[in-house]
């Protein structure tokens, strides 16, 4: 299987603006790159514009009551450890936003609620770098087992890792919301399967997970998520514009790790590409019609001073 074409070096840092919305400049053409048989990385020039994350749109119909519940025990919790917080909440006026709003987050804070975010971040960047073969990582005693347990469960189930092909931001330019340039997701990384079937080599997208159980919390997110970034236009790495990849669309892999503890296990999801493109338009109607309802009323009757 051809490799993926990439420009030397590190990818790029691709900077966001004020609502976490990737900055890429405007996609140069009217459909997919593979489709136009467009097989050369082209540069990206111009200037940049907002792409909407797809983590945003999904969020459009995702149940956030558990996590809203979670976070308040937490900041209570942290609240009641803490003297210098519960003193400075006290103290603090009820419309100075900003102080309230950094007392709640450093009560979060020391009640551990960042922590395992912490490191689930720690844990995507050790296996990054190490797909990469960088020569000056250093992981840390604890989570060595970590890396080497995922490694070998690529391996026993016939796995090969794209190196080229990890960490990188898929955009579908058809999906505009507002004033974004298009839609815009990074994935964890893209490897081969073997069809047995077939007897061929598949790129498949995987994504690490690192909660307690994501399949109870957080499988249909994880479908919708992973089944978007296989319908990308192209590809973008922070300077150039590279062809999409030939992708399984119906296949996902979600590889859930638990930091510290060398516990890995690979998980194959299955994906309706037409269901996807319903979902995702019924999500992009959703906003849509939120935005749309903020700017319908008009006042009607205005009383000021108690005058009738």
């Amino acid at each position: 299987m051809p490799r993926f074409a990439s420009t030397d070096g590190p990818k790029s840092d691709i900077p966001v603006d004020g609502h976490n919305r990737y900055k890429i400049p405007r996609y140069p053409f009217d459909h997919p790159m593979a489709e136009q048989i467009i097989e050369q990385s082209v540069e990206g020039t111009g200037m940049l514009v907002p792409w909407t994350r797809v983590s945003t749109i999904l969020d459009t119909h995702e149940d956030k009551e558990g996590i809203f519940k979670w976070t308040k025990r937490l900041v209570v919790k942290g609240l009641g450890a803490r003297e210098d917080l519960y003193a400075l909440a006290a103290a603090t006026r009820l419309e100075d936003k900003s102080t309230l709003l950094r007392v709640a987050n450093q009560a979060f804070d020391y009640a551990k609620g960042q922590a395992a975010s912490n490191l689930g971040s720690a844990l995507h960047g050790f296996l990054e770098r190490w797909v990469e073969g960088d020569p000056t990582l250093v992981i840390p005693t604890q989570w060595k087992g970590d890396v080497g347990a995922v490694m070998a469960a690529f391996q026993a189930a016939n796995i090969r890792l794209r190196p080229d092909l990890q960490e990188m931001v898929v955009v579908r330019p058809d999906l505009k919301d507002g004033d974004a340039g298009g839609l815009a997701g990074r994935f964890d990384l893209v490897v081969e399967m073997l069809n047995p079937e077939t007897g061929e080599w598949e790129l498949i997208v995987a994504d690490y997970k690192t909660g307690s159980d994501p399949l109870a919390y957080g499988s249909w997110k994880i479908q919708q998520q992973l089944g978007l970034y296989g319908t990308g236009w192209a590809v973008w790495d922070g300077t150039h514009w590279h062809p999409m990849p030939t992708i399984r669309r119906d296949k996902i892999l979600m590889v859930h790790v638990l930091p510290g503890q060398a516990s890995v296990q690979i998980h194959v999801g299955s994906v309706d590409p037409v269901a996807l493109e319903d979902d995702l338009a019924a999500a992009y109607r959703t906003r849509r019609r939120r935005k749309e309802a903020k700017k319908a009323w008009r006042p009607l009757v205005t009383v000021e001073d108690g005058a009738v």
